[in-house]
């Protein structure tokens, strides 16, 4: 029987599962966060390497192919690079790896038009059209914005917060929510964490502010915006092609999932930007979208995808 290891690695975490041919899922595991871009690709390669080996646990079979959707692996330029070694790895004939947003939409859409939001850590939107058309919009990290996602909603609201200790703005719970979030005694000791801080610990402030949303005008304030920002990427999207307006809009990432106020506020902001589609969470997503790539026949161009086999370029 045959069976397909596909990882989904991101900024947060990398989850992997272990396939049949028939598609159903055997096993699962999840392990650290795995960009190359922001860890290196020696601890890349060694997250996917331990967490797939956990995935395999107690399945004796060889792996016959491996998809991969790892964020900052078309980035970093060295999606080939890991193909290969995931090749080695696991002594698979053939690996795939790609970006973590691109797979999600062709495992759904496949090389027809549509759009994808993400909001995770990070934030990026992905807009294809017909003909192998493709533009990414946003995905430039938190030094150029990251409109939307949960690190700049936990950075909006330190900086809201801070402004309403300060007087210059109205009081919000956010000063007592965000060092507890944070694990400090006092919203003062938030200024030294935050120089020790990485932009996942900056976006682990997310979940506070969108719980205290429900009763807080500041908290609420600081998802709306970000939601407002997504929803402005994604009609970005639909002008870089010149895509109908009806054209399907797919969500992923965590901000999406569990956060009902901001997916409210980013449907609300897209309806009024002339968006006809309702947007829904993409139905195959995770390392489910990642096996589409080694299944696949044929892998369009859009999926920007790198191919390894056994045996080749010495490996």
């Amino acid at each position: 029987m045959k069976h397909y290891l596909a990882f989904d690695g991101g900024g947060t975490a990398t989850r992997a599962g272990l396939y049949d041919a028939e598609g159903r899922l055997l096993h699962e595991a999840r392990g650290d966060a795995s960009n190359p871009m922001a860890l290196g690709l020696d601890t890349c390669i060694s997250v996917l390497t331990d967490v797939g080996r956990e995935a395999l646990a107690g399945n004796a079979g060889r792996v016959d192919g491996i998809g991969a959707a790892i964020s900052g692996a078309w980035t970093s330029g060295m999606a080939s690079w890991l193909a290969g070694r995931l090749c080695e790895q696991f002594q698979a004939p053939r690996a795939v790896v790609a970006g973590d947003i691109r797979p999600i939409l062709f495992a759904n859409v496949g090389d027809a038009p549509g759009i994808l939001a993400v909001a995770g850590t990070g934030s990026s939107v992905v807009a294809q059209a017909s003909g192998g058309l493709s533009a990414f919009i946003g995905g430039r990290g938190a030094f150029f914005g990251d409109d939307g996602s949960a690190f700049q909603i936990g950075q909006s609201a330190l900086r809201a917060a801070a402004r309403a200790l300060d007087g210059l703005a109205p009081d919000t719970a956010l000063t007592e929510l965000l060092p507890e979030a944070a694990g400090v005694d006092s919203f003062h000791m938030l200024v030294p964490w935050v120089r020790n801080a990485s932009i996942r610990d900056i976006a682990g402030l997310a979940p506070a502010v969108a719980q205290a949303a429900d009763y807080d005008a500041v908290a609420d304030e600081c998802i709306v915006a970000q939601a407002k920002r997504m929803a402005e990427q994604v009609r970005a999207g639909f002008r870089k092609h010149d895509l109908p307006l009806d054209t399907p809009v797919l969500l992923n990432g965590g901000v999406f999932e569990h956060c009902p106020r901001y997916i409210e506020a980013f449907r609300i902001r897209l309806r009024a930007l002339g968006v006809h589609t309702v947007p829904e969470l993409a139905p195959v997503r995770g390392h489910r979208a990642a096996l589409a790539m080694i299944r696949a026949e044929n892998l369009p161009k859009t999926l920007l995808a790198s191919e390894a086999r056994m045996g080749a370029h010495g490996f």
